[in-house]
């Protein structure tokens, strides 16, 4: 089994070279001034002499940096007059790729995967009644008829209800995580076997008898009742996988990669290591073979081989390492990377600071719920170590790590890189609207932060629930003056 990476640290991975390195701190440069600049799609950065002087960097370590962009669906080359690098419009795949195989690799359970689920879903079925026009519910209802237990649907197409719901709610950040945990959970479902043709068309029949009682509670308005069956279909999803699971055992082993009808051979490659190196379990370190034993394993030219290793170098699971002793080294995930390239996808889809606040609500508040029940007298104090770090540093640079360290203390490893993610772009959009107030006025600002963590926590370590979720809502809501 991987390290707890969501619940204590990355571990350590094999070097890489360099260039790569260099390479990867330059498309994380290109990306930034992106977003600076709005993310206009279809604009000419520059021809490469200029990036090249821009930027600072070798011809080899640009290009480099390029294919990552290009990968990434960031920015394109275009040839002839008028060239240069142009700024693309980004798909979410890579985005769900990414996160897909970090939460696989940190571990994640089933029943991590479903809490994140219900907390996320929770709000968006929510947002979805109280948003929903009439061409939305015409779409739902559209999506109803379209649903057919007899139907030999892949994981993907098990959940798209989900996501028009998701869509319908409009959040950025609520699509793309109800996307990744939905494409996940079937995923699951199907690696752990096929149930037979009676068990698995029960099973569709009852999804889809939930789903119409849902957007019948949309269409009403009624947002109890909405929730309420979207919680009992979620937990009927659960309890069906993990008796499947108990069924036929062991954690999922489908590449979230490579697995489309149209993937390039690369690509096909690339997902085959990927279930070769889950079904390892992820062992850091462990040379998978060289290039040539590469080729010849899976029957590919040298070119496809390493554009397959590019693929594996982006998502982290796997390095090139050169030398007598070298070959396709299986590597270690950092939770930063991914946060970062989901943050880049949210800024692409230009998500609003308030957006970020009502996915943050959802997920802090489960987080809290969570993190009463399970506080030990280390978990007390860990909490307690932060507000002293807080009071210590004496601004808003420190605040997030309060928030991160309760999700980590409600044990959920999707939650918890959400969370990340979700406070990391709202940090940016405070720290911004704060530069506009004085000294005077940043420092009450940070002073009542603290007060309010410190509420926070003397709530959590008394065990008291309903005083942690009413003091993590009011801090949140506090947010909002900073946010428009």
């Amino acid at each position: 089994m991987p390290p707890d990476v969501g619940l204590g640290g990355p571990a350590p991975r094999p070097g890489r070279p360099a260039r790569n390195k260099r390479a990867a701190e330059v498309a994380r440069r290109v990306q930034r001034d992106i977003v600076e600049l709005g993310w206009p799609v279809g604009t000419v950065l520059g021809a490469e002499p200029e990036l090249l002087e821009r930027y600072g960097v070798s011809r080899a370590v640009f290009r480099e940096a390029v294919r990552l962009l290009e990968h990434l669906e960031v920015a394109t080359t275009r040839r002839g007059p008028g060239g240069g690098l142009v700024v693309a419009a980004p798909q979410p795949t890579m985005v769900i790729e990414a996160v897909s195989l970090y939460l696989l690799y940190t571990g994640m359970t089933l029943e991590e995967l479903f809490g994140a689920r219900r907390a996320i879903e929770a709000t968006v079925i929510e947002l979805a009644v109280d948003r929903a026009t009439d061409a939305d519910i015409d779409r739902l209802r559209r999506q109803l008829a379209a649903e057919d237990p007899t139907a030999p649907l892949g994981p993907e197409a098990q959940h798209r209800l989900h996501t028009i719901i998701a869509e319908v709610a409009r959040n950025p950040a609520a699509e793309l995580f109800i996307d990744i945990l939905g494409r996940l959970a079937g995923r699951y479902a199907f690696a752990v076997g096929t149930a037979g043709p009676a068990a698995r068309r029960s099973s569709l029949e009852a999804s889809l008898a939930a789903h119409r009682g849902i957007v019948d509670a949309v269409v009403r308005g009624d947002v109890g009742l909405a929730r309420h069956r979207m919680d009992a279909h979620l937990d009927a999803l659960g309890a069906w996988t993990r008796r499947r699971t108990r069924q036929t055992g062991g954690p999922p082993r489908l590449s979230p990669i490579g697995t489309s009808a149209d993937a390039k051979m690369a690509e096909q490659v690339a997902g085959l290591i990927v279930q070769d190196v889950l079904g390892r379990g992820w062992p850091v370190g462990e040379v998978l073979g060289s290039e040539a034993e590469m080729m010849a394993r899976f029957d590919v030219s040298r070119a496809v081989l390493r554009e397959a290793a590019r693929l594996l170098e982006h998502h982290q699971v796997a390095v090139m390492r050169r030398g007598p002793k070298g070959g396709l080294v299986v590597a270690a995930p950092e939770a930063a990377a991914v946060t970062d390239a989901v943050a880049i996808y949210l800024e692409y889809r230009r998500i609003e600071p308030s957006q970020l606040v009502e996915m943050r609500r959802g997920l802090e508040l489960y987080a809290v719920e969570r993190a009463a029940a399970r506080i030990d007298e280390a978990g007390v104090a860990r909490l307690y170590q932060e507000l002293d770090a807080e009071v210590a540093e004496g601004d808003e640079s420190s605040h997030d790590n309060l928030h991160l360290a309760i999700a980590d203390l409600a044990g959920n490893r999707a939650v918890r890189l959400f969370t990340s993610i979700l406070t990391q772009l709202t940090s940016d959009h405070v720290r911004d609207a704060r530069m506009e107030l004085d000294r005077a006025a940043r420092a009450g600002r940070t002073t009542g932060a603290v007060d309010a963590h410190r509420a926070i926590v003397k709530a959590l370590a008394a065990g008291d629930i309903p005083l942690a979720r009413r003091r993590m809502q009011q801090h949140l809501d506090a947010l909002q003056p900073f946010l428009h």
